[in-house]
């Protein structure tokens, strides 16, 4: 693991099949956040920085940019809203 020395969280983790960039900081809850900002080769130190200051800025505003992101990925997707709908509503027996 690679620390950034301009943007306070920002680091690289090199493995043996792959180079990404994260970013550690702790929500405003206290828990640790290590989120992956992308993989090297697919953004730039330049991209990842900027991104890292981004989330920096949220972070001081109280926001917890990881915790956003895992709200939006529990909504159900379409196919599983159809699914609720389905068996509630159209699955009754006056629509057979």
């Amino acid at each position: 693991t690679l620390w950034d020395t301009q943007v306070k969280g920002l680091h690289v983790r090199i493995l043996a099949s792959r180079r990404a960039f994260y970013f550690y900081y702790r929500s405003p809850g206290g828990q640790q956040r290590r989120p992956k900002i992308g993989a090297f080769g697919d953004i730039t130190l330049t991209q990842a920085r900027s991104i890292g200051k981004e989330w920096l800025g949220a972070i001081a505003r109280g926001e917890d940019p990881k915790g956003e992101r895992n709200e939006y990925r529990a909504e159900p997707t379409v196919s599983e809203l159809f699914d609720m709908t389905w068996k509630s509503h159209w699955d009754q027996e006056r629509y057979h």
